[in-house]
This record gives C-alpha cells, sequence and structure tokens, in this order.
C-alpha cells in the first residue's frame, strides 16, 4: 500500500481497523535507527508479531520511506570563482527483509538509499556561493549487493561521473571508501556508521531518529519524578515537571508557553517548580488563588493533557511528530482551539495524530484525514473519505464529515 501523508494527517478507524499498525510503522523506523535492525524487531516482539498472521513469512516484508525535504550540497571547498552545486529534491530510502528461516533467522534482500538531484553552477558572491545557471537532473543510489553497498552516479548530460566525484567529497568518498565497506549480514545501512557519516544518508537517518510518538497518561505528570529525566518530553509525559522547568529558565519560551496557554487555559497565571530531596514536581498558580499554587496531583487530566500538548506541539524540536488522541480529556469547546494549533505547527512540523472524537474530524481540513478499515478477509487498508465519489454525495447534501463518521458512513 502507498500512502501520501500531507502536513497533517487526521487517522480515524473503527476499533481494531488498525490504526495502531499503522503508527507501529514509524515506532519500528524510529528504532531502527536508535537501536539496529535485529533489535527493533526483537522490540515489537519479534518476526510472529512483525509480520501479519495471515500472511506469516511467506511473503518478503518491505518498506520504503521517501521524503521530498529539500538539501542542498554545494562543491568544497570553495576556491574557483564557478563551481558547482546539487539540490536533492527526493530521497528514497528502502529495505525488504525475508523471514522465511526457521526460529528468530533472518536475511535482507535489499537496502539501498536513492536521491533525485537538480545541478547548478555556482557563482562565488563575496564568501558565498549563489546558484547561477541550471544544468539538468541526476540521480544517486547506494544499493547493497550482498555485504557491501553499491554506488551508482548518474549525472545530467552535461557532466561526467568523474567530475561530480572530482566535485564533491561525499560522491568521492560514497564511489571509494564504500565499496570497501562491509556490512554485516543483519545490519542495515541506516544503523551503520560508517557507511553515512557524510551528507548523503545523514538527512534520511535523521528524519527516522526524529520521529516521536506521544500518548499521554496525565497520571505520571502528577507524581514527583528524579530532576535526572531527559530533557525532551517523554512519549507518555511523565516527566513534563523537568521540561516545563527547562522552559522556566528561558525568558522567551517562558513567555511563549504562557501566550499558548492563555487561550486554552485563562485561569493559569504561572507554574512554580516544587523540588523534594531529588525529585521535582510542577504546581500550577491560578488567577483566582493569588500566591497559591496547587501541585501537579490536584490538577485535573484535562489541564495535564492540554500542557502536555502544547509542549510537544511547539518545544520539542522533532521531523515528525505522531500523537495519539491529543483530544483525551478535553471538553469538546476547546478541541476547535486545539486543531488550530495543530494545522499551525503542521506547517512547520509534520504531524499524524490518531482519533475517535467527531469533534477532531469536524474541525480538520478533508484532505488531511486517512479511513483505515479492515476488511472481511482481515487485511487493513487506509483511504481518503474525500476521494470517495459516494462520500462527496453526502457532504453536497450537507451532511457533515463528523456525522457520516459517527454514523459509520465513510
Amino acid at each position: 500500500m502507498e500512502i501520501d501523508l500531507p502536513n497533517l494527517s487526521i487517522v480515524i478507524g473503527a476499533n481494531a481497523s488498525g490504526k495502531s499498525n499503522f503508527i507501529q510503522i514509524f515506532k519500528f523506523l524510529n528504532d531502527i535507527s536508535q537501536f539496529g535492525l535485529e533489535n527493533a524487531i526483537s522490540m515489537q516482539g519479534g518476526s510472529d508479531y512483525l509480520l501479519n498472521t495471515r500472511l506469516g513469512s511467506s511473503r518478503e516484508f518491505s518498506i520504503e520511506v521517501i521524503s521530498d525535504r529539500l538539501e542542498e550540497h554545494l562543491a568544497s571547498p570553495y576556491t574557483k570563482r564557478e563551481s558547482y552545486g546539487y539540490e536533492v529534491i527526493e530521497t528514497s530510502y528502502g529495505f525488504t527483509i525475508d523471514f522465511s528461516k526457521q526460529g528468530s533467522s533472518f536475511k535482507i534482500l535489499r537496502d539501498y538509499l536513492r536521491q533525485k538531484c537538480k545541478f547548478y553552477t555556482y557563482k562565488k558572491q563575496g564568501r558565498h556561493l549563489e546558484k547561477d545557471r541550471y544544468i539538468g537532473e541526476g540521480e544517486i543510489t547506494i544499493d547493497r549487493r550482498k555485504s557491501s553497498p553499491y554506488v551508482q552516479i548518474k549525472p545530467p548530460p552535461e557532466l561526467s561521473e568523474k567530475t561530480l566525484i572530482d566535485t564533491f567529497l561525499e560522491l568521492d568518498f560514497a564511489s571509494g571508501f564504500l565499496k570497501r565497506v562491509k556490512i554485516k549480514p543483519r545490519q542495515l545501512f541506516i544503523e551503520t556508521p560508517t557507511t553515512f557519516p557524510w551528507e548523503i544518508g545523514d538527512p534520511m537517518k535523521k528524519l527516522f531518529q526524529n520521529i516521536s510518538v506521544y500518548d499521554f497518561d496525565p497520571r505520571l505528570p502528577k507524581k514527583a519524578q528524579p530532576v535526572t529525566g531527559r530533557a525532551q518530553l517523554e512519549a507518555d509525559a511523565s516527566n513534563l515537571a523537568i521540561v516545563i522547568n527547562n522552559i522556566l529558565a528561558d525568558t522567551p519560551k517562558r513567555l511563549k508557553l504562557y501566550n499558548l496557554l492563555s487561550d486554552l487555559l485563562p485561569f493559569v497565571k504561572g507554574f512554580r517548580i516544587q523540588k523534594i530531596a531529588d525529585n521535582m514536581l510542577f504546581a500550577v498558580r491560578e488567577t483566582y488563588t493569588g500566591a497559591q499554587s496547587f501541585p501537579a496531583f490536584l490538577l485535573s487530566d484535562g489541564t495535564i493533557n492540554l500542557t502536555s500538548l502544547i509542549v510537544c506541539l511547539f518545544f520539542e524540536r522533532k521531523s515528525l511528530k505522531i500523537i495519539e488522541e491529543p483530544e483525551r480529556n478535553i471538553h469538546p469547546h476547546l478541541i476547535s482551539r486545539v486543531m488550530d494549533l495543530m494545522k499551525e505547527e503542521s506547517n512547520r512540523t509534520q504531524i499524524i495524530t490518531t482519533t475517535h472524537n467527531p469533534e477532531v474530524v469536524r474541525h480538520a481540513d478533508l484532505g488531511d484525514i486517512l479511513l483505515v478499515s479492515r476488511k472481511r478477509d482481515g487485511f487493513s487498508t487506509i483511504d481518503r473519505p474525500i476521494d470517495k465519489e459516494r462520500v462527496r454525495s453526502f457532504l453536497q447534501e450537507e451532511m457533515g464529515i463528523d456525522e457520516l463518521y459517527v454514523q459509520n458512513l465513510l
């Protein structure tokens, strides 16, 4: 199945339709970049739980991720008055695994990275190189042949492969050193430190490393947390006190946090961090109570969730944020504003969110809604309701998308 993800994806569907499995794809990619393929498979419960039970190991397991994020590469060093450069307009990374052997064994059948590029001449303007003339399109591919990477460079007609290798350090590295690199049989390109120290594969590796899946549990931030926790927000928001403490220490961030909260939680006047031995707990000062602060364990689940959501959206630097049911414990009146905030942030960071709430569906853009359905044979599929003629007919009859969702007509 091929899925094109917009900046903001609202994933809906019945219980057990496959929404969680869809989210696990991204968790799996992140685990590969952080812990390696073998560990990532084990963290899914092994191949028995990674593979579709109807298929088992009878089919190959394949994933391909295509990113349209632009990357610019300039010739180095910048000694000449005129030089070359290229813009990566599309990066594809994919792998295929065969699990047909007995036990926990598997074999990597294919492992590749491909970049489509536009080449230009650059002219020196002062200390900088500026784009001048468009030359044409080309392609850089690193493919796996047995244990060593195979590099193929397809330049535009005006340039030769030798010119590109002589001009760009990363291509010189790829065509020379990579051919001598031996990769372990159960290891992917993306997890091998010696394979991509240069720019070619680094953007895709960083993309996977910067995927975060959030599923807030409001009970956990209400407890005192060790001061030695991570500075980044945990998936369950358990270290919210530490993250808020860091935000409060930075004046522009503190003002931004209070400004965002003022619209959703106007009664919140400020935060205070309480340190108890080696633990910390955050407290909220309300407009009604003067100097009195309420510790986190006295706050409502909705207040905790909204605070966690704002921190996640506007203070966590991730290339892809996946948020499970962000509207949980939030009053329906506030959901339209929450959706506005998510749309605003999706202009800077790609966001995927799952929901069962018709209010979220109602305030979403129709093109952003992805419907996960489970067919009679047990397999899941993903569609855009707006692409279905029957759905468009219902909408023309002035039925709302949320009403169609509630009545299970999508």
